[in-house]
């Protein structure tokens, strides 16, 4: 493997021993690495959010939660999370497995720990990362010598390009006529930064789906962006036909998406062009297309699509986006004023900006707040609205905790 410098190299410290955590700051900082720290995953997903972090030293027991699970989480998350080098006091070989089939890059132990060793594995899992983003590359240029689109199954943009260009000769030479229809789907970003990369994946399929449904063999349809569709039509594309074609489009791509426990509403603004009425050359008739998909997108004042949960969407919204309480809970001892209630409750989170619902499981209701169980994980957002099921009742929470697949929340008056 081949060895790199650590100058300038930006490293995350996780630990919530504070007086450890700067020790830890102070001898990686005398390797000449950047070095920024947190005291929980909550801090680190903030700052992962941020920066570009080159490797996390993160401590195998958190407060709140086992330096693996965040792991895991820190994998749910995001695409491709930093490297990571775990730093505990179990010398356990089963750990030092268990850490390794989780995807750590390496494992350094608390007891006699050494400044070399510790910047070793950093420098390790750094040049590991490098080889797997350049094996990456390659992955990437190979794939776009192919012609359809991994996650959507459509045609990739190079290859619709390609195929507009001739499309576009042809139909210089006969005087003929095409359109381009452009795609855009409105809350795909809300929803991979709210609930993740996995379901933004599972959006674009079906949505991909509704798309060959409607499409004509004459007809060509593409993946455009990340969250764009492009259709291309060479037949029948007169001003009409091509109003009454984005119609059925934008009908298609106006749909529930239900996983599980995970209820989502997506809809579309379009933008069309035809040529020559519009534009006369191919650069052209796309961005005439793709301005009218813009202005549709800006001029969009509600939602395509009204949300399936029977939820209001106009619930009060903090204006303040405060910061994570850091207060530990779950095994500390229950300091509540109120009584819990210890009777179970189905409850949904409601993500209005989204007009997505999320079931789950009221635990330890009291007129404070209440702690939340979900069948699977997600990133919480700091503010939502909860639906008591049964009782009709909306709160308005904050988000106090998050541990694997358990929140705690306050009511906010």
């Amino acid at each position: 493997m081949d060895k790199i410098s650590l100058d300038g190299r930006l490293v995350c410290v996780v630990d919530d021993d504070a007086i450890y955590r700067q020790y830890l700051s102070t001898i990686l900082a005398s390797k000449k690495l950047d070095v920024i720290e947190a005291s929980d995953g909550g801090e680190l997903i903030d700052i992962l959010k941020n920066r570009s972090i080159d490797c996390i030293v993160l401590d195998y027991v958190l407060a709140t939660e086992s330096g693996l699970t965040l792991h895991e989480h820190l994998r749910e998350q995001f695409r491709k999370p930093p490297p990571v080098v775990m730093l505990t006091a179990d010398e356990s070989q089963r750990t030092v497995i268990k850490a390794f089939r989780t995807g750590v890059s390496d494992y350094v132990l608390k007891r006699g720990l050494k400044p070399d060793e510790l910047s070793a594995a950093i420098c390790n899992a750094i040049s590991r990362r490098q080889q797997e983003d350049a094996a990456d590359e390659d992955v990437v240029r190979l794939r776009r010598l192919s012609t359809l689109d991994d996650v959507t199954g459509l045609y990739r943009r190079e290859a619709v390009e390609e195929r507009l260009q001739r499309i576009a000769k042809a139909a210089l030479r006969r005087k003929g006529q095409y359109a381009v229809v452009t795609m855009a789907l409105n809350e795909f970003e809300s929803i991979e930064t709210q609930l993740g990369p996995w379901l933004g994946d599972r959006v674009l399929r079906s949505a991909a789906a509704r798309l060959q449904k409607e499409i004509r063999d004459t007809d060509i349809c593409g993946r455009w962006g990340a969250d764009s569709f492009i259709c291309v039509i060479e037949a029948d594309a007169d001003r009409q036909a091509v109003d009454r074609f984005a119609a059925r489009l934008q009908q298609a791509l106006t749909f529930e998406l239900r996983l599980d426990a995970i209820s989502c509403q997506v809809s579309a603004s379009l933008g069309a062009a035809v040529y020559p009425l519009d534009a006369d050359t191919p650069s052209t008739v796309l961005a005439f297309a793709e301005r009218a998909m813009a202005t549709a997108k800006a001029d969009r004042a509600t939602p395509a699509c009204a949300s399936g949960s029977g939820v209001q969407r106009d619930s009060a919204r903090a204006a303040a986006d405060p910061e994570r309480d850091a207060a530990v809970i779950g095994r500390q001892t229950d300091r509540r004023r109120e009584r819990r209630h210890r009777i179970l409750k189905r409850g949904q989170i409601v993500i209005n900006e989204l007009h997505s619902v999320i079931d789950c499981t009221i635990r330890d209701l009291t007129p404070e707040g209440a702690r939340l169980r979900f069948d699977g994980h997600f990133a919480a957002p700091e503010q939502f609205d909860l639906l008591i099921l049964g009782s009709g009742a909306t709160k308005r929470v904050r988000l106090r905790w998050q541990r694997g697949k358990e929140l705690g929340v306050q009511f906010i008056a």
